[in-house]
């Protein structure tokens, strides 16, 4: 843009929640479970925490991630689908699973 015979320059940046590959970043076993299951993750874990929602949106579950490698238990949900979400300082991923 030119103003009053003067260049102005502008920078542009997205605003955004930041998505890690959700297929390479977490790996979530076993899927379906019956209610313990093991969260890897495939990048060094800083600040990490894990949510757990039902298909309505509710959370249901929460908790920090503190290593590369840690597992939940979640037998006192109902059986069905729910929504596992991994935040990160690196983003977030998200992955179904299924109880049974």
């Amino acid at each position: 843009y030119k103003i009053s015979g003067q260049l102005i320059t502008y920078k542009s940046t997205s605003i955004g929640i930041k998505s890690l590959d959700k297929e390479n970043s977490i790996i979530v076993s076993p899927n379906p479970s019956e209610g313990l299951i093991k969260i890897q993750s495939k990048i060094k874990v800083e600040n990490g925490s894990i949510e757990m929602y039902d298909v309505i949106g509710n959370l249901v579950f929460n908790c920090q991630m503190k290593t590369d490698v840690q597992s939940i238990d979640v037998t006192g949900l109902a059986k069905g689908m729910y929504v596992l979400k991994y935040n990160s300082s690196f983003g977030s991923a998200v992955k179904r699973i299924l109880l049974q």
